[in-house]
C-alpha cells in the first residue's frame, strides 16, 4: 500500500484533469494498489491522518456499504445514530442527496454525544458542483483576531432545540445499549441517558417533544496543547437557536469574522466514485456546496475512537 500527503503529490502533472481545486486538498491521500482491500489500511496510517491530517481519503479499495460499515468498525469503538437520517444498516446511514449548500459544522458538537469521527463513502459522486466541504479548526482558531480568540476561551454558548418523540426515542434506544425496542422507550431510559452530563437540560413537553439545552464551549482542546474551532454555531439544524450562556445574543461582530474565515479556508473532498473519506470530527468541519445533481449517493457513520 502506498500513502501520501498531500494529494496533489499523489496525481502526476501530466495526468492531471481534475478541476484546479484539487490543489487545495490537504489531507491524507491512502491510494490502493491493485487488488488492495480495505483490511490491509493499518492502524498506524489511521492514526497518522487523523492526529496530523484530520482528513483522510480512501481511493480504489472496491469498498460497498458493507465493507464501509466493516471498515469504520475496525477503527471505532463505539458507534452513535444520527435519528435524522436513513439507516441503511445497523453501522451506516445513508446522506441525503438535496440540492442546497450546507453550512460547515462539526457534527452533534451541539450535543454531548460529539463523534470523535465522522466517515463518508461515496459511491456516486457528484458532477463539478456539490463537493463535500470541510475547514480545519486548527486553521481557524489560530487566524482569530485576539479579541474574537479571547472572547471565545472564557464564554460557553447555549444551543437549543426542539426533538420530536420519535426522533429522541430513536436515539435513545441506540445509545442506552439495553436492547429496548423503540416503542419502550421512556422518559426514564431518556433521563438515564443525560443523567450527569453537564451543560444539558431537557424536559418533555405535553406533545412528549424534547425540549433540549447543551451548554458548551466552541473549541476543542487537541494533543500537543492545540486547540480547534469546530462547533455546529452553523449548520444544517432547522429550529436551531444558540444565545451566549448568559442569555444574550452571540454578537454579530463574532459571527461576522467566523464566516469570513470560514469562506478562506474551506476546501472540497475532490470525491470520485468507490472514496472513502474520514474526518477528525473534534478537529474537522464539513459541510456541502449547491448542486442540481440529485444522482450523488454518499452514506455516513459517525463513532468514538
Amino acid at each position: 500500500m502506498t500513502t501520501t500527503s498531500p494529494i496533489t503529490h499523489r496525481i502526476p502533472t501530466a495526468r492531471r484533469k481534475a478541476p484546479e481545486r484539487l490543489l487545495a486538498f490537504t489531507g491524507h491521500l491512502v491510494q490502493a494498489q491493485e487488488g488492495e482491500t480495505l483490511d490491509s489500511v493499518s492502524a498506524d496510517d489511521f492514526h497518522f491522518a487523523m492526529e496530523q491530517k484530520g482528513v483522510a481519503l480512501f481511493r480504489g479499495f472496491e469498498a460497498t456499504p458493507e465493507r464501509f460499515g466493516d471498515f469504520v468498525e475496525k477503527f471505532s469503538s463505539r458507534l452513535i445514530l444520527d435519528p435524522t437520517r436513513q439507516s441503511y444498516d445497523r453501522r451506516v446511514q445513508r446522506v441525503l442527496s438535496g440540492t442546497p449548500g450546507i453550512e460547515l459544522h462539526s457534527e452533534h458538537s451541539n450535543s454531548p454525544f460529539t463523534p470523535d469521527y465522522i466517515w463518508f463513502y461515496c459511491r456516486r459522486a457528484a458532477g463539478d458542483r456539490g463537493q463535500t466541504t470541510y475547514c480545519d479548526g486548527l486553521e481557524i482558531w489560530r487566524a482569530l483576531s485576539e479579541t474574537s480568540r479571547t472572547f471565545i476561551e472564557h464564554v460557553r454558548f447555549v444551543y437549543h432545540r426542539l426533538f420530536p418523540e420519535m426522533f429522541w426515542k430513536v436515539f435513545v434506544a441506540f445509545m442506552i445499549d439495553e436492547d429496548i425496542p423503540v416503542e419502550e422507550i421512556n422518559r426514564d431510559h431518556l433521563e438515564k441517558l443525560f443523567s450527569g452530563l453537564e451543560g444539558v437540560r431537557i424536559e418533555l413537553t405535553e406533545d412528549n417533544q424534547l425540549d433540549f439545552s447543551y451548554a458548551t464551549y466552541v473549541y476543542n482542546q487537541l494533543p500537543g496543547g492545540h486547540r480547534a474551532l469546530a462547533n455546529s454555531l452553523t449548520g444544517p439544524y432547522p429550529g436551531q437557536t444558540i444565545t451566549m450562556d448568559d442569555g444574550s445574543p452571540i454578537p454579530h461582530w463574532l459571527m461576522g469574522e467566523l464566516k469570513s474565515l470560514y469562506d478562506l479556508h474551506t476546501r472540497d473532498i475532490p470525491w470520485r466514485d468507490g472514496d472513502i473519506a474520514v474526518l477528525n470530527n473534534k478537529r474537522m468541519m464539513h459541510g456541502r456546496r449547491p448542486s442540481d445533481d440529485m444522482g450523488r449517493e454518499l452514506f455516513s457513520a459517525l463513532s468514538y475512537g
